[in-house]
């Protein structure tokens, strides 16, 4: 929204304030689900309402909006998110490319009307190297189940113009097919829920920000109502659980001790820290999904059979991290064993054995 824009939009605000669209149901995919939005419309709208569309808006800014999650709220798993987008007058068909953004943490709003976001915990292209596509006049919605973004706390979803295909376009004469709000109405911008990233300002907030605040600010200026941008989330659940069940034995460095970290979620960071291996010693790091117990090189190996090895080495400390993904598609209470075996020439039987770890799905 540069200031070219902006004047444009001041001029045309009233023109465009009373725009009639027909816009489709948006509902979440399950019962169960809770759903999210700051905007006055219904969750379900049906027939012609009223919507007020922002033509100012430009390629390379966004619209967001600021959503607070209640106290003893668990953690949110997103399923969806959805953004309203039409043609100031009326037209079908306009499409546009834009980007998912979350943030998560709570929104510092300063009081010259710029905002500082918490941390940004998803962006769609940098994730999946590509754009979603939206089209007038509709809250066109974006499928977020591949991608497991979790909040904990306060978060915003936030729609990025990359690539606006109606006519004329920023930054001239502004592009009349762009994100709507809820036309509440002529002065009624509530602060502290709607933001706009403006390329020269960053992220701001319509109700206190503009070329001359506190006397012109977007609101009313260029600027009415609340961002038809909505969520859907499920709860995420518990996290998964790492059981020690030994078998290890001890070594010249003393028994190898192997620990499981991270939450088993999905697409989340899992880790294995192995310590007090010999230094240096080649590692079999074995893995199963069915423990069959089997005694050998003095202890007991729970990862058998094992459905692979891999190879690694110890450090010069006799330690080795490793980091994954956790993946996709595990049932709930899914269980997966892993014990690491060391070449150690200091035991009798050439091997020396950490404890194995049992990872449970949540």
């Amino acid at each position: 929204m540069r200031s070219p824009v902006l004047v444009r939009s001041a001029l045309c605000s009233a023109a465009i304030a009373l725009l009639a669209a027909a816009l489709p149901a948006q509902l979440c995919p399950s019962g169960s689900d809770t759903f999210w939005k700051n905007d006055n419309l219904p969750q379900n709208p049906s027939g012609t309402l009223s919507v007020s569309v922002i033509p100012g808006l430009c390629e390379g800014e966004a619209a967001g909006t600021y959503f607070k999650m209640p106290v003893g709220m668990g953690p949110q798993r997103l399923k969806q998110v959805s953004v309203g987008f039409g043609h100031q007058f009326g037209g079908s068909g306009f499409q546009a490319l834009v980007n998912v953004e979350i943030y998560q943490g709570a929104v510092t709003f300063n009081a010259n009307g710029t905002a500082v976001l918490g941390t940004k915990i998803f962006d769609l292209v940098d994730t999946a190297g590509q754009e979603a596509q939206i089209a007038t006049t509709a809250i066109n919605t974006i499928d977020m189940t591949p991608y497991n973004v979790q909040v904990t706390t306060d978060f915003v979803v936030a729609i990025r113009m990359n690539f606006n295909l109606s006519f004329p376009g920023c930054p001239g004469s502004g592009a009349p097919a762009n994100f709507f709000t809820d036309n509440a109405g002529a002065g009624q911008c509530p602060p502290g829920k709607n933001l706009l990233y403006e390329l020269s300002a960053g992220w701001v907030d319509p109700a206190k920000w503009g070329p001359l605040p506190p006397l012109i600010v977007l609101c009313p200026s260029a600027y009415a109502g609340n961002w038809v941008i909505r969520a859907c989330t499920e709860p995420a659940g518990g996290v998964g659980t790492w059981t020690n069940v030994g078998g290890g034995t001890v070594g010249a460095n003393g028994p190898p001790t192997l620990v499981g970290s991270g939450t088993l979620v999905p697409n989340t960071v899992a880790q294995l820290n192995l310590t007090q291996g010999r230094p240096n010693a080649l590692v079999l790091a074995w893995f199963t999904g069915n423990s069959i117990p089997q005694p050998f090189f003095g202890g007991t190996i729970h990862a058998m059979p094992p459905l692979n090895q891999l190879f690694f080495f110890c450090n010069f400390l006799g330690s080795l991290q490793l980091s994954t993904l956790w993946p996709p598609g595990l049932p709930p209470g899914t269980n997966v064993w892993f014990q690491f075996l060391l070449d150690d020439n200091t035991v009798v039987w050439g091997i020396t054995l950490s404890n194995a770890v049992k990872a449970t799905t949540p």
